[in-house]
């Protein structure tokens, strides 16, 4: 079996990214959200994006914008495809994403009714900021 491997993500991830997202209860149908508009092509050109894969098959992915006026760095979107799911895919994107930070600050927001990712970003070091906010 191929190792994992995480990498930033090209515009042709694309389509297999919005099949990861589309399976949690929890996010919305991205295909008519800003994150899959033409215009989130250059956030992938700038790194933003960053996508596991095992072999040529997607894992998971994680969506972390490096802001400049305020300087920090906000994960808008993590996803990691079910039958990946317990395997470390999402401390590894989430590793991924504080590696590639170029600001010490990190930040992302959680469904509150999303308790097992509540409990995955508390147990990845992560504190919380206000109900449903996580930031380091």
């Amino acid at each position: 079996m191929p190792a994992l491997k995480i990498t930033k993500a090209s515009f042709s991830d694309d389509p297999a990214i919005c099949l990861v997202a589309k399976q949690s209860p929890f996010t919305r149908d991205f295909t008519s959200h800003r994150f899959f508009r033409a215009n989130i092509e250059a956030d992938y050109a700038k790194g933003f994006v960053g996508v596991a894969k095992r072999g040529a098959v997607v894992a998971g992915f994680v969506y972390c914008k490096h802001l400049v006026r305020r300087p920090m760095s906000v994960i808008h979107y993590m996803g990691v495809e079910t039958s990946f799911r317990g395997e470390g895919v999402g401390r590894k994107l989430l590793d991924w994403a504080l590696k590639t930070s170029p600001w010490p600050r990190i930040e992302l927001s959680c469904e509150h009714r999303n308790e097992g990712a509540m409990a995955f970003y508390e147990k990845s070091g992560l504190a919380p900021l206000m109900a449903g906010a996580y930031g380091k």
